[in-house]
């Protein structure tokens, strides 16, 4: 369902650009789809065939789930391509589905309980994971907060919403290492 002006785009793309550059563009695209593709069977497949939890983060996981809704929303806000976009929520689906396998929530009474699957409760993985958590939670505080501010005053913005969101996806995409520090620390 294209307009007339993304099919006017697609023409001037099409007549204008040199037919190996526009050849090469598709055979990446292309790559890249397969790529992805195999990296998400073989992430399901990985956590599918996992029987314990030793040495992965369970925060990890819920981290990259936060980070993973951040982008999503970004991108959401820049009227991104559906491609992109369900690539973004396919990894997404894909992170939720992980930390279904890491803890367990129930409701008792009112309130949520959320408890951890038994070989990660006990295992020296989640006392590492809580000590470097801790640690970078003080460290990046105050850099997310600088950085916030940086974006409003130099920065353009459709309004505050777009304000929040893109200074949230360039907080995760400058300091995406985060992730993968208390995985590093265990």
């Amino acid at each position: 369902l294209q307009s007339d002006g993304e099919s006017d785009v697609i023409r001037e793309t099409l007549a204008d650009t040199d037919p190996r550059l526009l050849a090469i563009t598709c055979l990446v695209s292309i790559l890249h789809m397969v790529f992805e593709a195999l990296a998400f069977r073989n992430n399901v497949k990985f956590w599918r065939n996992k029987k314990t939890l030793v040495g992965l983060s369970a925060r990890g996981i819920a981290i990259n789930i936060v980070f993973q809704v951040v982008i999503l929303l970004y991108l959401l806000d820049n009227d991104t391509s559906w491609m992109i976009l369900l690539s973004s929520g396919m990894g997404l689906v894909t992170e939720a589905w992980k930390l279904t396998k890491a803890v367990k929530v129930r409701r008792v009474g009112y309130r949520l309980e959320v408890e951890c699957e038994e070989n990660y409760a006990v295992s020296e993985t989640r006392e590492y994971d809580a000590i470097a958590t801790s640690h970078l939670l003080y460290a990046i505080a105050p850099l997310l907060g600088g950085y916030s501010l940086y974006s409003l005053v130099t920065g353009t913005h459709k309004g505050w919403y777009s304000w929040l969101v893109s200074s949230g996806v360039g907080f995760i995409y400058a300091f995406g290492f985060v992730m993968m520090t208390p995985q590093l620390h265990i």
